[in-house]
């Protein structure tokens, strides 16, 4: 069965489903994210929507990647 729950990323909401039991661990990827865009944003300046989210997604990735080699 799913949860679903509301998050606010970039000044938009969005309603997101996930487990039951696991909305808490959302709600801190949700805040991980709004932090990267905020230092995206802070670096660039505010960019359109969809391209914020695109390079926030793929600082993400870059780190994951390093993880992945790291390891």
């Amino acid at each position: 069965m799913s949860k679903t729950v509301i998050a606010h990323v970039y000044g938009k909401e969005y309603t997101l489903a996930c487990d039951v039991g696991q909305e808490q661990h959302l709600g801190k990827l949700v805040v991980e994210v709004n932090a990267r865009i905020a230092q995206l944003e802070k670096a660039v300046g505010k960019l359109p929507e969809p391209l914020m989210l695109l390079y926030t997604t793929l600082m993400v990735a870059d780190e994951l990647h390093d993880t992945k080699r790291d390891l």
